[in-house]
């Protein structure tokens, strides 16, 4: 039977229904499926991590609201085009990361984070990728070659990784790459001959990777505007074509390489140039005059180099500059008087070079300036109260070691955002100017190695942390409102002693060392228990052993020489004295009576080996050593350095044996004493030990052979004593000469004339002797301190040298200067 034909139109309408909503529904469930493949990929990489807490959004029964899960942006249709997860604190791997899950990603950004682990060779799936920026992890290994199928890339920083081996050339398949940063990383140079120039390429940096070749292909990229080159150990000449070629730079920065030579007249052709950095290279020849052709610039850094002659005239045409640094050069011209045409400075460096004259006064034009530093120069004459009456905007003024003379202007008031004022070794004369007390943002005032007296308004600087006024004429007492100054955190002057409660003082370092005080140790300083160094030597205080420094726990040296201190050395009276105590000077006082046995027991720094509690780094400033009667200076001290001397005092008795329990002590100093009896044979224990000074005292019998097993000593005194018997021929005894015995009448045998009457008999025996060591000390015989505690650095102890002004502190994290 046939069907109406109204029945057959139904049907075929229905037909064609069903398959219009089939397919238009066929787009929705690829979408979705590609979502939850997506979905799937990123909570299980999310899993992967040990930190994500920034992601609870991630979860799978959030599906419906992926694209507004954080760092998530998808295009129309719901696939992700951009994750962004810069700074989220996330720590992980790559690892779990699929990436062909993510066919439409554009943009990675995973900058800032904890990202350690390698980057996947998969990571070329991501054909649509332009933005890739994995800046600031912990990445190693190598950069994938599979970068190069990354066609579509604009962008891309590795910056500050931990990666490794050579940069892929196929990196430049990368055509349209405008961004290229690769810096600080261990990479090494591609072959640059299988590197093709990238020709929108506008930002390239290779600092901080050490070992590199000059990356040629750059100087085939002309639209090149910012190129930085730092710290990779280049070495030669610059390349001519660098400055021919590359018209469009903005930025140079070739800081920190071993190029060598003058500079070339054509850097004048980067007439486009804003930042030009040159600093610590080994350039030559002098400052070109070409730098007045380049009106653009804004910072120009030539320091650290060997550029020598004139400061050129023509830098008054540079009007934008802001920063101008040509310090640690050989400069010995004036400063031209056309340097007050710059007008926008605001940072200006000629330190360590051989300047002259004195300072013009068109500098005063400059009153932009926030940073001045002038210091280690031969620059005389006053300092203008005209000149700085302008300077309202300095943070810091640097003008030491140079042969200024006269007041300090009281003008000074004027610089109400100084942080920072170094005047130290001038000759600057009368006071100090009462108006400094206006000065509340003052951090550092160095007004030491002059003429100079202090006022009462010091103790206005309520902001002031270090203060010193070391090596002048100071005399008599010092102001009390210096006890106001609460923010103290060192000070080299006589009672800056902060607030003078428990909780206001502040102090680390107290050094008044070198100068004519008079009177007792302020008992206020009772409460500075956070002091780490305290160093009153070279004056004229009295009084009694400051017992109370037993209780300061984290007090490490303690200089009392060259002062009127007198009686004996009291008792022990804390539970845990000097816990920390490395060095212990009473040297050339008056003290008498015999030393206290349980001193030394408690030494602990002595006793024990403690880096790990602050043995570690160096003092700052400066520490005097007298050695064979020539005085050196060191500029840094090993802070595990330890050291006894209770020399030229009036001690007697015995020496106590209990000081063979300071096995890490390495300088003993006991001279120009009375001290009676034998030489201890428990010093054997002090193995480390570099110089034992036991001379002009009434010791007795015999040279303890245990001596012997003194590896390490290298100066020996035991002269003007009573010793008697053979000298012991063996270990390091053998080294010495005469003078290491002299004046001992009932001593003989090498190396004195004087033989012993029967040399085979009158032999000590030999005592075994304990494996030897290298000697890699530097080794003291009497010293002398000036110190200043500082914080940790990385390096070798600096070699001695002939005292000489101290050295230029180096810049604290308050010092620094951005422009």
């Amino acid at each position: 039977m046939s069907k109406p034909v109204g029945m057959k139109i139904s049907l075929r309408a229905f037909i064609f229904l069903v398959n219009f909503l089939l397919f238009s529904l066929l787009p929705l469930n690829m979408a979705s499926s590609t979502a939850r493949t997506q979905v799937e990929a990123l909570v299980r990489w999310k899993n992967a991590l040990s930190s994500h807490d920034s992601l609870d959004s991630w979860a799978l029964n959030n599906l419906m609201n992926l694209c507004i899960w954080k760092g998530i942006v998808c295009i129309p249709g719901g696939s992700i085009s951009e994750i962004k997860l810069s700074g989220e604190k996330l720590t992980g791997t790559l690892d779990q990361l699929d990436f062909d899950s993510f066919p439409n990603l554009t943009s990675l950004n995973l900058n800032n984070n904890n990202f350690s682990g390698s980057i996947l060779s998969t990571i070329g799936s991501l054909s649509m990728l332009n933005c890739l920026d994995i800046s600031n992890n912990f990445l190693r290994g190598i950069i994938p070659p599979e970068i190069g199928n990354l066609r579509e890339l604009r962008y891309i920083s590795f910056y500050n990784n931990s990666l490794t081996g050579q940069v892929p050339y196929q990196i430049s398949d990368l055509q349209k790459l405008w961004y290229l940063d690769i810096g600080l990383n261990y990479l090494k140079s591609p072959e640059w001959s299988k590197v093709s120039s990238f020709p929108l390429l506008t930002h390239f940096s290779f600092s901080l990777n050490p070992n590199l070749e000059f990356p040629d292909f750059i100087l085939n990229c002309p639209n090149l505007t910012y190129l930085d080159l730092s710290q990779t150990h280049l070495s030669g000449q610059i390349p001519e074509s660098l400055f021919t070629n590359l018209g469009k730079l903005e930025f140079l920065n070739l800081t920190h390489n071993l190029f060598r030579g003058p500079l070339s007249s054509n850097l004048a052709k980067l007439s486009k140039l804003k930042d030009l950095r040159l600093a610590n290279n080994n350039f030559s020849g002098s400052v070109p005059e070409v730098f007045g052709f380049m009106p653009n610039l804004q910072i120009l850094e030539l320091s650290h180099n060997s550029f020598e002659g004139k400061i050129p005239f023509s830098l008054n045409k540079l009007t934008n500059l802001r920063r101008l640094d040509l310090s640690l050069n050989y400069l010995n011209s004036t400063i031209p008087t056309e340097l007050g045409l710059c007008t926008n400075l605001t940072y200006l460096d000629f330190s360590l070079n051989s300047l002259m004259g004195s300072l013009p006064l068109s500098l005063t034009n400059l009153t932009k300036l926030s940073w001045f530093d002038i210091s280690y120069n031969n620059l005389l004459g006053h300092i203008s109260p005209y000149l700085i009456s302008n300077w309202s905007q300095l943070t810091s003024l640097r003008v030491q070691n140079n042969g200024f003379t006269g007041k300090i202007p009281s003008e000074i008031v004027y610089m109400t955002n100084l942080n920072h004022l170094f005047l130290y070794n001038n000759t600057f004369s009368g006071s100090i100017p009462p108006e400094i007390g206006r000065l509340q943002n003052l951090i550092t005032l160095d007004l030491s190695d002059n003429l100079i007296s202090v006022p009462t308004q010091i103790g206005d600087l309520k902001s002031l942390k270090i203060l010193d006024l070391t090596a002048n004429q100071l005399s008599g007492h010092l102001p009390e409102s210096i006890s106001n100054l609460s923010s103290l955190l060192e000070g080299r002057i006589s009672q800056c002693l902060g607030n003078s409660s428990n909780s206001g003082c502040k102090l680390r370092a107290f050094n008044l060392n070198g100068n004519q005080l008079k009177g007792t140790l302020p008992h206020t300083l009772v409460n500075c228990r956070l002091l780490e160094v305290l160093d009153v030597g070279k004056n004229e205080i009295s009084g009694p052993f400051p017992l109370w420094t037993e209780n300061f726990p984290n007090l490490q040296v303690l200089v009392l020489r060259s002062n009127r201190f007198h009686g004996t050395i009291p008792a022990l009276k804390a539970m845990v004295p000097f816990p920390m105590l490395r060095i212990f000077d009473l040297s050339q006082n008056e003290f008498i009576g015999l030393l206290p046995t349980k001193y030394f027991l408690q030494f602990e720094a002595m006793i024990k080996e403690t880096e790990k509690e602050g043995g570690a780094g160096y003092y700052r400033d400066s520490l005097s050593i007298v050695r064979k009667g020539i005085e050196f200076q060191s500029v840094r001290i090993w802070k595990a350095y330890t050291a006894i001397d209770l020399s030229n005092n009036n001690f007697g008795g015995e020496i106590p044996s209990s000081i063979g329990k300071l096995k890490f002590l390495l300088s003993l100093n006991l001279s120009y004493n009375s001290f009676t009896g034998h030489i201890p044979a428990s010093l054997e224990n002090l193995t480390l030990l570099e110089s034992l000074d036991l001379r002009s005292n009434q010791l007795v019998g015999e040279i303890p052979l245990q001596l012997t097993r003194l590896t390490f000593l290298a100066v020996l005194n035991l002269s003007h004593n009573h010793l008697a018997g053979p000298i012991p021929l063996q270990g390091q005894l053998l080294t010495f000469d005469n003078s290491s015995y002299f004046g001992n009448t009932e001593l003989c045998g090498f190396p004195l004339t004087k033989m012993c009457r029967d040399d085979k008999k009158a032999q000590p025996k030999k005592l075994p002797m304990l494996p030897q060591e290298d000697d890699d000390f530097n080794i003291l015989d009497g010293f002398t301190w000036q110190v200043v505690l500082m914080g940790s650095y990385i390096g070798n102890t600096d070699l001695l040298m002939p005292t000489q002004p101290k050295l230029p502190m180096l810049p604290q994290e308050d010092d620094d200067f951005n422009i």
